[in-house]
């Protein structure tokens, strides 16, 4: 068999470890023997280990491959390391010895070839993430982690959507009341003085600096809101 008739098969096994596999036609010619034969030879072990309920599995696994051209599929087996191992031992002799001298050196051309394509092995990848299991026990509290961050920002988001709502509010709340507050004190100083008082006359400037000066303030917008009803209760009594 040349190198493009050559197969190998990689699994993951429950400890994620790549299981690698032959081709019952590449170990039929490393024994030296027709694949019939090794069918054969095969059929025979698995019919004992059916008696004694002994999984073959971890041996081999019967499959099927096909011809170029052809659609009818023939049967073959796939081989593990143990597999060859069992085998080797059941041929003695000087063929035994040279299979299993070309079944070790093809296990380790295919552990070199996986090498190759992840030089990072899974059991390094395990180890440094702590493990499988660790990862995976971290996701929910990563998880719930990440779902209390969202939920702080929306909070936030929340508190200050609202503080601005209410800084408009007093915007507009203040500008209200300055044209109350002044149009208050017009009105005042006119009924006390009778006449129609304006921002440009002189008791009116007086009346705001005296207004100013208590509330210590420089312009109508720096009164607190708060202060508004006692700013208009100053007004009708000092004024």
């Amino acid at each position: 068999m040349n190198e493009a008739q050559k197969y190998f098969y990689g699994n993951k096994n429950i400890e994620n470890q790549i299981e690698q596999k032959l081709d019952s036609r590449e170990v039929a010619e490393m024994m030296e023997i027709s694949h019939t034969n090794l069918l054969q030879k095969i059929d025979g072990i698995n019919e004992d280990f059916r008696k004694m309920n002994i999984q073959f599995s971890k041996y081999w696994e019967e499959s099927s491959y096909q011809v170029v051209g052809q659609t009818r599929s023939y049967r073959c087996f796939l081989i593990t390391k143990r597999g060859c191992e069992f085998l080797a031992h059941k041929t003695t002799g000087t063929k035994g010895n040279l299979f299993t001298d070309r079944y070790m050196d093809r296990f380790a051309e295919m552990e070199q070839q996986l090498q190759a394509i992840n030089p990072v092995g899974l059991n390094d990848v395990d180890k440094f993430f702590g493990g499988t299991q660790a990862v995976l026990q971290m996701f929910p509290g990563m998880v719930n982690g990440l779902n209390k961050m969202i939920g702080l920002v929306q909070d936030t988001v929340k508190v200050k959507d609202s503080q601005i709502d209410k800084a408009l509010d007093l915007v507009g709340m203040r500008s209200k009341n300055v044209t109350t507050l002044t149009n208050h004190l017009k009105k005042v100083l006119g009924n006390k003085h009778r006449m129609n008082v304006t921002a440009n006359m002189e008791v009116y400037l007086k009346a705001k600096r005296k207004i100013f000066e208590e509330y210590g303030v420089t312009k109508w917008e720096e009164i607190p809101v708060l202060k508004y009803n006692e700013v208009m209760a100053f007004i009708e009594e000092a004024v």
